[in-house]
């Protein structure tokens, strides 16, 4: 019964241990819309804009679970020596999704806007979410190249790294929102978060090169 106990505990952990890195990166997706909220509180921004930042914001992160699924199950995959190979999945397979994905929504939220525009046929609430969407959209790639940065740090016990992106997309977020959303409202906080996303990765892939070079 003892050894039985100590086996169910160690299963246990060990299921733990491993789901840190994918709880790490759903913090980083909640972490990004409650920045945006608190910066846009902050400045007095209308709560009717608030509720449309709140519900596109919601919109383009369901859609960041994309790269975050598929860190998930790549790691999963991962046996100590097939690296190259998960990596690789993840660069095609996985950007060819996301980036498919994202060109289908800026088509759709190009339309809206356009047939807004020349016919009025949406009414101003869809039309300011489309426009919003259409910013926020694009903040797909900046979590593709995180998880894609991520994914390496994981395979390498870089634990340090792979904890820290969370803390790192916020504190771009942060900075970014308050230098534009005084300006531009909520679009300023759209713009903001996916520049804050991209910048993140691209810090992210840096590391990760750097990293390399030492083995």
């Amino acid at each position: 019964k003892e050894k039985a106990f100590k086996k169910i505990i160690f299963s246990l952990i060990k299921v733990f241990k491993g789901s840190i890195p994918f709880t790490i990166s759903s913090l980083t997706v909640i972490l990004y819309l409650k920045s945006d909220l608190i910066c846009l509180k902050y400045f007095s921004t209308e709560d009717l804009l608030i509720g449309k930042y709140s519900l596109a914001s919601t919109i383009a992160a369901t859609f960041y679970f994309i790269p975050i699924n598929a860190y998930k199950v790549l790691l999963s995959s991962f046996n100590g020596e097939n690296l190259s190979e998960i990596l690789g999945k993840f660069k095609s397979k996985i950007f060819k999704i996301c980036l498919s994905i994202l060109i289908s929504q800026e088509v759709i939220y190009f339309l809206i806007i356009s047939l807004h525009n020349q016919f009025s046929l949406f009414s101003e609430t869809i039309y300011e979410i489309a426009t919003l969407l259409s910013i926020l959209s694009i903040g797909l790639l900046g979590f593709w190249l995180i998880e894609y940065g991520a994914l390496f740090f994981a395979a390498k016990n870089k634990n340090i790294l792979l904890n820290s992106r969370s803390l790192i997309t916020f504190i771009n977020n942060i900075s970014l929102n308050l230098i534009f959303i005084p300006k531009y409202g909520i679009y300023g906080a759209a713009f903001g978060t996916t520049l804050a996303l991209i910048l993140t990765g691209f810090i992210v892939l840096g590391l990760k090169k750097n990293i390399k070079k030492g083995y």
